[in-house]
């Protein structure tokens, strides 16, 4: 996960011990700790936030698709923001999902399961924009 709000980690975290099945999450404040985690090995899901320091989330998500061997790593942009406007962003940009960040921790558990239930072959491909938004 990358988000400049560790707190928002520590949720995510929480919600996934909540599931009951192991789900490893690492937490990468800024561009500069991304690509150091991502040297070292790739994730399966990077979930991004749109707001951080150094790269916003826009930027790192389009220096992430420029990369080859990052491109087919499933990306989530895990945000604040409800503009359209990010959302389309997102989409063209190459998220593969857009979740708006939850505001309980049964609402995050919920959506950290539907991600979980998805299959590597649903989460590496970008739907139609009208199933783009995970609610």
């Amino acid at each position: 996960m990358a988000d400049d709000d560790k707190d928002d980690f520590i949720l995510l975290q929480e919600a996934a011990q909540k599931l009951g099945t192991p789900i490893e999450i690492t937490y990468a404040p800024n561009w500069m700790e991304i690509w150091r985690q991502l040297m070292k090995q790739a994730p399966d899901v990077i979930f991004l936030d749109l707001n951080m320091p150094v790269k916003d989330g826009f930027e790192c998500l389009d220096s992430l698709r420029q990369e080859r061997k990052y491109k087919k790593i499933p990306i989530i942009i895990y945000s604040t923001s409800t503009s359209k406007t990010d959302i389309d962003k997102a989409y063209s940009t190459g998220a593969n999902y857009f979740i708006v960040k939850p505001n309980t921790m049964d609402e995050i558990a919920r959506v950290l399961e539907r991600v979980k239930g998805m299959t590597k072959e649903e989460l590496s491909h970008v739907p139609p924009r009208e199933h783009f938004l995970i609610i």
